[in-house]
């Protein structure tokens, strides 16, 4: 198979047990530089490749590295991921990825979180 271009946006779990996993009701925090470009074969492979730009150990397509100031995408996180015109959602668990239907969690600004120092 050949790989495509993907663009990954993170949403951070916020809840306070967010590493216990994603819920629908946990709010999610995300912010413009928490979007990525990767090449993947398929959408569950595009959000594989963006954990390691997300745990700051790559880059993406457009050399663009994770904010130093966000804690590292983990589990209970989720990946919007969007390429050959369908986006698909992924809750990053234990032992890799399980699809999801579109979140309706609240959302909110990252600045202020417990995911960063951002204020």
């Amino acid at each position: 198979m050949s790989q495509s271009p993907y663009t990954v946006a993170v949403y951070l779990n916020v809840d306070r047990n967010n590493f216990d996993g994603y819920q629908p009701h946990h709010p999610l925090a995300t912010a413009n530089d928490l979007v990525f470009r990767v090449n993947a074969i398929s959408h569950e492979d595009a959000a594989e490749k963006a954990w390691p730009v997300g745990n700051k150990v790559a880059t993406d397509l457009d050399n663009r590295s994770w904010p130093r100031d966000v804690r590292s995408f983990s589990v209970g996180d989720v990946a919007k991921v969007t390429g050959n015109g369908q986006t698909r959602f992924y809750a990053c668990a234990r032992g890799g990825w399980d699809e999801i239907a579109e979140p309706t969690n609240p959302v909110v600004a990252l600045a202020g979180t417990r995911a960063t120092s951002r204020k």
